[in-house]
């Protein structure tokens, strides 16, 4: 039910899926980036996503089905996301929009920015990992990181906040 088109003119590739349910495409890299422990990681995207809307669940990120960090849109909400395999099973910690204890990108943050999924963005996440560490999410916008969210995991959790930070880009439509 999804479909992944090459347009040669923009030098993109363009996610659609159908309006079946369960319909998906998933796009991920197949090199996976080393982390050098001691240091902190800035992985940096880009995408542009199509409207949204109910029952589409739209995926941007650094992460894999068991572990990883991404900005999603699903239905019309917007969330940052850790994902976490080191219980044993995958668990998602996720922040909404409205949640954000950074620039909320709503047009009342210190930016006066209001994000456009349908626009053109570069998406970054800057972490430490040393599984504790802190993971900042954001976007870079007019030549500077604007950090919307923030995840503290020192001193919080009872174990590594994912189990790996050796990942590949990945992108998701369903």
């Amino acid at each position: 039910g999804g479909t992944v088109t090459y347009d040669f003119n923009a030098d993109v590739r363009n996610l659609t899926v159908t309006a079946s349910s369960g319909s998906q495409v998933i796009r991920e890299t197949r090199r996976v980036f080393n982390y050098q422990p001691g240091k902190s990681l800035l992985v940096m995207a880009t995408f542009c996503m199509a409207t949204a809307k109910t029952n589409l669940r739209q995926r941007a990120g650094y992460f894999t089905t068991n572990n990883g960090i991404y900005f999603q849109v699903n239905n019309n909400t917007k969330s940052f996301v850790i994902r976490s395999y080191s219980s044993g099973s995958v668990v998602e910690d996720s922040v909404d929009q409205t949640n954000w204890n950074g620039d909320k990108l709503d047009g009342t943050g210190a930016s006066g920015i209001t994000l456009d999924i349908t626009k053109s963005q570069i998406l970054y996440f800057d972490f430490e990992w040393l599984g504790v560490g802190q993971v900042r999410c954001g976007f870079f916008q007019d030549g500077e990181f604007i950090i919307c969210h923030t995840f503290d995991n020192e001193n919080v959790q009872a174990a590594v906040y994912m189990t790996t930070a050796i990942l590949p880009i990945r992108y998701e439509i369903t």
